[in-house]
């Protein structure tokens, strides 16, 4: 026997549960054969009635704990679905925004958008190597703890600075001096 539908009263009108009293967890379990178009879905949706503007937010994950032993519970960390551009029928651009929580300030950290763009708000640390098929920067760049660390720093203007070997497979190209010991 199938169960019955939980309804709210009105259109957006319902919630399952309350900050003192929610559900302990939650499964969507979808029972039709697995293929690259079923598994349990989720959706959080945004409709009241006007288009999605610009920035305005589809809906949102919030990670939360508990920041007393009276119920308080307190933002941690979350995920945004964001309109990316206005939606039309042939436009619905969105971007994900992940942020987390520094004291009880919220701040973007990782921003992916319409155009494929990963945009981080910080440093990117990686523990492992990174392999990238272009580097641009707009800042300069530190390789390896920087010029005067065991490394390398290329300034914005160009300025390259090593510690240790440079080799090129090709032509060494230099506009000015080059110092050879």
């Amino acid at each position: 026997m199938a169960t019955k539908n939980i309804v709210p009263r009105a259109q957006g009108g319902g919630g399952l549960g309350t900050a003192a009293k929610g559900w302990g967890e939650a499964f969507v379990t979808n029972i039709t054969a697995s293929s690259a178009t079923q598994g349990g879905k989720l959706v959080l949706a945004a409709d009241d009635g006007a288009v999605m503007a610009d920035t305005h937010r589809l809906g949102v994950i919030e990670f939360k704990g508990a920041e007393d032993t009276g119920g308080t519970l307190s933002l941690g960390a979350s995920i945004e679905g964001v309109a990316d551009l206005p939606f039309t029928g042939s436009e619905n651009a969105g971007a994900l925004l992940f942020k987390t929580v520094n004291g009880t300030t919220s701040s973007e950290v990782l921003r992916l958008d319409k155009d494929k763009l990963a945009t981080f708000a910080g440093a990117l640390d990686t523990a492992g190597v990174a392999t990238l098929a272009s580097l641009t920067c707009t800042a300069g760049a530190t390789f390896g703890g920087g010029y005067g660390a065991t490394g390398a720093t290329i300034s914005t203007a160009g300025v390259g600075q090593f510690n240790g070997a440079l080799t090129t497979d090709g032509l060494l190209t230099a506009n000015g001096i080059v110092a050879v010991n």
